[in-house]
């Protein structure tokens, strides 16, 4: 479940997309996603870098969890995320499977860049998306998630004034937790 839906669940009405859609943010990505990253071919084709490059075009990527036999798991989702140091950053529920996931020794996931809309009623059509395999791990360092944040904030600057608390709050009671996912070759 993403943030959006989860305090949609609890109540708030709000909903992250319709809010973005209402407002214009301009909200490019700030400098470089790579920070230094090589280009790496993935083994189904894709060019890492390239799928990094086309972050900074979007605001959504899709996540599905990988099996450990390479099966997609069932569960996707379409999430805000913050590039930092060539991976990408996602807060999320901290009983979201997102967060089960990468609390397993050696997760990995399939990240789709693009933005087609909410993920139940898309068809599939992530999946033509520019995609990287990535690892993934909980990071509960305050100092990294302070800078992940600020992150969130330069890349969603009108959506921020109201999520960038939510966020900040649920990372410091445990209600939400801190998501990097790195890419891998």
């Amino acid at each position: 479940m993403s943030a959006a839906s989860g305090d949609r669940k609890r109540g708030s009405g709000l909903n992250r997309r319709h809010f973005l859609r209402r407002v214009a943010t301009g909200s490019a990505a700030a400098g470089s996603l790579l920070g230094g990253a090589g280009v790496a071919q993935a083994a189904d084709g894709n060019d890492t870098a390239s799928a990094l490059r086309a972050a900074a075009d979007t605001d959504l990527i899709y996540i599905a969890n990988e099996r450990p036999d390479g099966a997609l798991g069932r569960c996707q989702a379409e999430v805000w995320f913050a590039p930092s140091g060539g991976e990408l950053v996602v807060v999320t529920d901290a009983s979201s499977w997102r967060v089960k996931m990468a609390q397993r020794q050696g997760a990995t996931a399939r990240i789709w860049i693009g933005d087609v809309g909410r993920w139940q009623r898309a068809d599939g059509a992530w999946r033509d998306l520019p995609s990287i395999r990535a690892g993934v791990r909980l990071d509960d360092d305050p100092a990294f998630a302070a800078a992940a944040l600020d992150q969130f904030g330069r890349k969603y600057p009108a959506s921020w004034l109201l999520w960038g608390p939510r966020f900040r709050k649920g990372l410091a009671d445990g209600s939400r937790k801190l998501l990097r996912f790195a890419p891998l070759a």
